[in-house]
């Protein structure tokens, strides 16, 4: 926005008296002022104009001919010269001069001073111009920076109108971006993987079975007298690979069936059962050998009389009654005590032993066999025992459990036998 000069009434220079200079004394101590250049800005009084005459004389406006007297414009004579300051600075030395220049002179010094004064002008406008210069150089940067910066894939807003805070201009649209189509990438084949062989899965182990519980073995011939061991089955996985086949055939002398399904392993132990048509059930222990120790821990709850667990060596050659029988612990289901037979020679002569115990309780049954000797144990205690030489087996023997059928008095009732453990020794 221009600034706005501010206008004055014409002076009538009829109207305004003249002022001629005035004869000055050579010894008074007042000099008149040079004439300084009649422009509108350089005036006695600033901001009033001052109009010459043809006659060299200053006129001052009308508005200040009531406070000026003709002939009193003068000043006293200082050390420094007339219009500089003390600092050499010339700006407030203008006081109008009552002494008149010739008009001529004040058209040149105005002609002087007319570029200087459009100089100052320019710098004034440029001095008024220079903030809105600023302001739009900031719009346009803010505006260029909010285009940059906004995501290309939504849609494009425009930055804040800065310049209608400044100039009220319109923001400038935003750029165009062009769709670009994304690079080709070529597709490169799969590396071949090898072919990897199936690895066959291991079938599972099954899952042992639990383990029987802990029970006092009591007292055995075999730490008694430290008989070294060589086979055993503690029955807690089955059978153990020592046995042969379960018996499958007739009974003992002919009566009732001997069928495998009377021989199981049910926690931890050795069981033989008999039913009511007599069927029953036994095995035997593969290996025979001449001499050693047998030891097993067995009960035989009670039962039918009909039925006899028995406890046994049986010839390997099976040349019975030649091969002889040691049966060092036989009973019936429903005795109060237990029996050692020893069977010998082609006639089955036999001698025996009886002994007093409950047969329902676990005891630990043993025979030794040694070169003309064979003793049987309970627990730990010896109860029978031959050195006769005829009596001695005459060859290989192997271990029997069994349960045999006896008929005596009507159909038996269902009776079953218990093996805790087997171990043979040398």
């Amino acid at each position: 926005m221009t600034p706005r000069t501010p206008q004055y009434p014409t002076a009538d220079t009829a109207a305004i008296a003249r002022v001629t200079p005035a004869p000055v004394d050579d010894a008074t101590a007042v000099r008149r002022l040079p004439e300084r250049p009649a422009d509108n800005e350089a005036t006695a009084v600033r901001g009033m104009p001052v109009a010459a005459e043809p006659d060299g004389t200053s006129v001052i406006g009308t508005s200040l001919i009531g406070a000026v007297d003709r002939g009193e414009v003068t000043e006293e004579i200082s050390p420094h010269p007339i219009g500089v300051e003390a600092d050499g600075s010339d700006e407030d030395a203008e006081i109008e001069q009552d002494a008149p220049e010739p008009v001529e002179a004040a058209v040149d010094d105005a002609d002087e001073l007319g570029p200087r004064r459009k100089r100052r002008q320019a710098k004034s406008m440029g001095r008024r111009l220079a903030p809105l210069a600023v302001g739009a150089a900031v719009m346009l940067v803010a505006t260029s920076v909010a285009t940059f910066i906004q995501p290309a894939d939504q849609d494009q807003v425009a930055a804040p109108d800065l310049s209608s805070q400044f100039v009220n201009a319109p923001a400038d649209d935003p750029p165009v971006v062009a769709d670009v189509p994304p690079p080709v990438v070529p597709q490169l084949p799969a590396p071949e993987v090898p072919a990897v062989a199936p690895v066959e899965e291991a079938a599972p182990e099954p899952a042992p079975e639990p383990a029987k519980p802990a029970r006092n073995e009591g007292t055995t011939a075999a730490n008694k007298f430290g008989w070294k061991l060589v086979e055993r089955d503690e029955f807690d996985n089955g059978l153990g690979p020592g046995w042969a086949n379960a018996y499958d055939g007739e009974g003992h002398n002919g009566n009732g069936r001997r069928v495998p399904e009377k021989v199981t392993v049910e926690d931890g132990n050795l069981v033989i059962r008999g039913d009511e048509d007599g069927d029953t059930g036994g095995i035997a222990w593969d290996d025979g050998q001449e001499y050693g120790r047998w030891e097993l821990r067995a009960r035989f709850p009670k039962g039918d009389k009909q039925y006899h667990p028995v406890l046994l060596l049986w010839p390997s050659a099976e040349n019975w009654p030649v091969g002889g029988e040691v049966d060092f612990a036989e009973t019936n289901s429903d005795a109060d005590d237990v029996m050692f037979f020893l069977h010998y020679g082609k006639d089955n002569n036999q001698v025996f032993d009886r002994k007093q115990i409950d047969i329902t309780q676990w005891h630990n049954y043993a025979v030794e066999w040694v070169d003309g000797r064979i003793t049987g144990y309970i627990d730990g205690e010896k109860w029978f025992e031959s050195t006769d030489d005829d009596q001695m087996p005459p060859g290989d023997m192997h271990l029997t459990v069994q349960l045999d059928y006896f008929p005596d008095d009507g159909d038996p009732e269902p009776t079953e036998m218990y093996v805790d453990f087997v171990r043979i020794y040398e």
